[in-house]
């Protein structure tokens, strides 16, 4: 090694965080109650592993396959052999951008098996007691009490503070990283700060010194805009890079400065950061940064989610402080979902009657006969392929019993979209164990070919074929046609995906 690969290598500057208690209580035995709540915890119908096997399997039959499973996972924990093919996966690529080139531009996900899910719960449940005490303050979210909205409140006034700077005022900047992990880098900064190197930025008297806020692969660096702080930074990054083998991806990077930069300064941070120049950030954490006057309209569309989940977030924490009832993120989430779902029910149009035809398509929703599910499905479309489809389960009281949306990217046309959002739908069913479906969809032309079992060798005809086939899953699947304005929900949800 040359000296420079020694500096490198200094761990020094690493704070011992995990005390001689926290190692004893993740030390202490695992317990079948451990993993029963593990399993309890797992949303029902995620998506299954290699076995085929939800969630929802093992919470229901519990009585019968708890023991075999308590034994497997503990022998597991305890360091014993995993059975061959334990933890293969399926592998689904979900595309990140819409015209994707290269492998960077898709998002992985792993589909793994249930068993060994529950084995890594396991071990997140017993972590989850320490994080708060072993994760810097800067990460702000997926840590026991904090929550995300801290680093958007930070950034937003640091943002405002930068866009009000005076000519006389010290220049600023902020650097806006994606990397595979952030949290380790936590330490360098710190030290930095320590030795005066870096600075910070804060916006009044008082306040605290903010020089970087995480979250996930999401980082932002403030600092003052100069070309020393911006060598710092360049070091810290690489040294943090043969430390962590953790590579910054620069083309998804981005710095904006504050309004009083000059621009050959800007111009030469530029070039020496190598990462693109904006003048603002657009989003952060799915918000923007910038309003302006126009404060309805820029937040229109995350209102009423944001609303609902505030309102179910308290809900279930006065359910918890009260009753004891277990807080779960994934009821909370589910249930602000179907509350959507409910209030674009109450916000959908009523449909004008068409002449003559008004007693075979009705004016507004109607709910199935008592004993089936009605669900409603509908796709939309978005420009170079890009598919929404939303799908909305309710009962005969009209009580929305799921509702689901998701993004699809390829060449089909309106019909075959439309029966693709009517096979999703009825996976879901099938999913769910609905086994007396009515399934409403408002292209006429693919529920009339439902309805005379057309075979068709297009791509149409095999959206049909597997609509079929979904059928002769269930007990009882009829189709039927509605109006759009009838059809507001299940259009709602898959524009509202595609957003």
């Amino acid at each position: 090694m040359n000296s420079n690969e020694v500096n490198a290598c200094d761990l020094s500057f690493v704070q011992q965080k995990v005390t001689t208690d926290m190692n004893a209580s993740l030390d202490h035995p695992y317990s079948a109650d451990e993993i029963l709540q593990a399993v309890m915890m797992m949303y029902p119908s995620k998506a299954p592993g290699l076995d085929g096997l939800p969630p929802m399997f093992y919470q229901k039959y519990w009585p019968i396959v708890g023991q075999d499973v308590v034994q497997l996972v503990l022998s597991i924990l305890q360091g014993g052999d995993m059975p061959e093919g334990f933890n293969h996966t399926y592998i689904c690529l979900i595309p990140k951008v819409k015209d994707p080139k290269y492998i960077s531009q898709y998002c992985p996900i792993s589909m793994c098996n249930v068993i060994g899910k529950v084995a890594t719960k396991v071990l997140a449940n017993k972590l989850k007691t320490i994080l708060g005490e072993i994760i810097d303050e800067a990460q702000s979210a997926f840590v026991p009490g904090r929550i995300i909205t801290d680093n958007i409140l930070c950034a937003f006034e640091v943002f405002h503070h930068m866009k009000t700077r005076g000519r006389r005022n010290k220049k600023l900047m902020s650097l806006k990283l994606d990397m595979a992990k952030a949290e380790g880098l936590t330490g360098l900064i710190n030290d930095a700060l320590s030795r005066n190197l870096l600075h910070g930025i804060q916006i009044c008297r008082g306040a605290p010194v903010i020089c970087n806020l995480l979250f996930a692969d999401d980082c932002i660096l403030f600092m003052r805009a100069s070309l020393q702080e911006a060598s710092i930074i360049k070091s810290v990054l690489q040294r943090y890079k043969f430390i962590s083998n953790q590579k910054v991806n620069l083309n998804k990077s981005e710095v904006s400065f504050s309004s009083n930069m000059v621009e050959n300064l800007k111009s030469a941070l530029t070039t020496f950061l190598g990462v693109k120049v904006v003048s603002q950030h657009a989003l952060y954490l799915g918000l923007p940064t910038a309003v302006g006057r126009s404060k309805s309209l820029v937040f229109s569309n995350i209102k009423d989610r944001f609303c609902l989940i505030c309102y179910n977030v308290w809900f279930w924490r006065n359910k918890k402080l009260h009753d004891n009832t277990d807080f779960c993120p994934q009821r909370v989430l589910s249930a602000a979902k179907h509350m959507r779902a409910e209030l674009l029910i109450l916000q959908s149009p009523v449909c004008a009657p068409s002449s003559g035809n008004s007693s075979h398509h009705p004016s507004r929703w109607s709910p199935p006969p008592v004993g089936f599910v009605k669900m409603n499905s509908d796709a939309t479309f978005m420009g170079d392929g890009w598919v929404g489809f939303g799908i909305v389960f309710r009962d005969n009281e009209g009580v929305v019993l799921a509702c689901a949306s998701k993004v699809s990217i390829g060449s089909w046309d309106s019909y075959t979209s439309e029966c693709l959002a009517l096979v999703y739908g009825l996976q879901l069913a099938k999913d769910l164990c609905f086994l007396n479906v009515i399934a409403e969809s408002d292209c006429k032309l693919v529920v009339d070919r439902l309805m005379d079992g057309s075979r068709l060798r297009t791509g149409l005809g095999k959206a049909l074929t597997a609509c079929m086939s979904l059928k002769n899953d269930l007990q009882s699947c009829l189709w039927s046609f509605v109006p759009r304005g009838c059809n507001f929900v299940a259009h709602a949800l898959a524009k509202d995906c595609l957003e």
